[in-house]
């Protein structure tokens, strides 16, 4: 099963803003949150979210 990456106009602005490096990290960990969104990534009951890092950017 494939998931779709669905970002907000602000974290498309975001997105666009950032260095060649972390365009390319961020990328690469929207490849494989489609492939698994659960995959390295941290489940907060409290907010009923979860959050995974890509490269040395967040």
């Amino acid at each position: 099963m494939r998931y779709e990456v669905i970002f907000s106009s602000y974290a498309e602005e975001l997105r666009d803003s950032l260095p060649l490096g972390a365009k390319q990290a961020l990328a690469g960990k929207v490849r494989r949150l489609a492939q698994d969104p659960t995959e390295d990534a941290t489940y907060s009951p409290k907010s009923d979210r979860w959050a995974s890092h890509f490269g040395d950017w967040g």
